[in-house]
C-alpha cells in the first residue's frame, strides 16, 4: 500500500500527531514547508494591501476636495 513500511523497516521521519481523516500525520518537514510558503505570500502581500489602502485614502481625500470645492463654487 502506498504510504506504509515495508515489513518491519523503522521510519526516521518525524510526525506530529495532527491526524486527518486518512489516518496520515503531518510530517514535520512539511509543517517547516507549509509555514515558510505563508510567509512569503504574506510578505508579498502586505506591503501591496498598504501601497492600496494609501491610494484609496488619497483618493477619498480627493474627491472630499473636489466636493467641497463644488459647493463653494455653487
Amino acid at each position: 500500500m502506498r504510504g506504509e513500511s515495508c515489513g518491519s523497516a523503522l521510519t526516521l521521519t518525524p510526525t506530529l500527531s495532527l491526524k486527518g481523516r486518512g489516518g496520515r500525520a503531518f510530517t514535520l518537514v512539511e509543517m517547516v514547508v507549509v509555514v515558510a510558503i505563508v510567509i512569503v505570500l504574506v510578505t508579498l502581500v502586505v506591503p501591496a494591501a498598504s501601497a492600496l489602502w494609501r491610494d484609496r485614502r488619497i483618493a477619498d481625500a480627493q474627491n472630499t476636495i473636489s466636493g467641497q470645492l463644488m459647493s463653494a463654487r455653487a
